[in-house]
């Protein structure tokens, strides 16, 4: 919740030398979470977050269509006339003030317009659009939410906020049930799918399963 801290983040992990040497490829792509719930479509945290310059952004809790459109367009800016796949999918609201974010990315205020835009609904765009599913809501309505022009991932999370919407451990066949649920929307729409696995042979039982995005933690056995 700390934009100072973030900005401040960003500048000490810079590497001006690899930008200039590798373009805009950084040498470590930022992705932020914030407390909101999508429900609150606080959409000032997102353009806040963009602008210090990250590349993701993860919205908790999504439960619904709407709430991942308005996600989505929190993250665009409006459609600009020289760049035709910005005019696909949810129109953009986000305001224009990247400071911040073309230095972070070391380019120039233009092609960072072409590229600050939510792949892969946008071939050019940077950005990732993370929502979590973590409710029997949201599970309820995962394919209409997979089928949103502009999510570029759907998250089943490490399961706790799950488990306890079921009111079951996170280990029990209903929270599994929701788990596959989320990967099948991903898999049926072509929304990359994320999990926490829980040690070495989970991640790699989740990669045989099609699941494209992993987060681990220290202190886990993995491989």
């Amino acid at each position: 919740m700390n934009m100072d801290a973030l900005a401040n983040f960003m500048a000490a992990i810079d590497d001006k030398a690899y930008t200039v040497k590798h373009g805009a490829q950084p040498r470590s792509a930022v992705i932020v979470r914030m407390p909101a719930y999508a429900s609150e479509n606080a959409a000032w945290q997102v353009k806040q977050a963009l602008d210090i310059g990250v590349m993701g952004f993860v919205f908790n809790t999504v439960e619904t269509k709407e709430q991942a459109e308005a996600a989505v367009k929190s993250m665009r800016y409006p459609p600009w006339k020289a760049f035709p796949n910005t005019h696909k999918g949810p129109a953009g609201i986000r305001g224009w003030s990247p400071g911040g974010a073309v230095w972070a990315w070391g380019i120039d205020t233009e092609e960072y317009r072409r590229r600050a835009d939510v792949w892969p609904l946008n071939p050019d765009g940077e950005l990732m659009a993370i929502m979590i599913i973590e409710t029997q809501t949201g599970i309820r309505n995962v394919d209409a939410i997979a089928q949103v022009p502009g999510v570029t991932v759907l998250s089943a999370a490490a399961g706790g906020d799950l488990s306890s919407s079921y009111g079951v451990p996170a280990n029990s066949p209903e929270v599994e049930a929701a788990r596959q649920t989320i990967l099948q929307a991903c898999v049926k729409h072509n929304v990359v799918c994320w999990i926490s696995p829980t040690g070495g042979a989970d991640q790699d039982r989740r990669l045989k399963e099609g699941w494209r995005m992993i987060r681990t933690a220290d202190g886990l056995p993995f491989n």
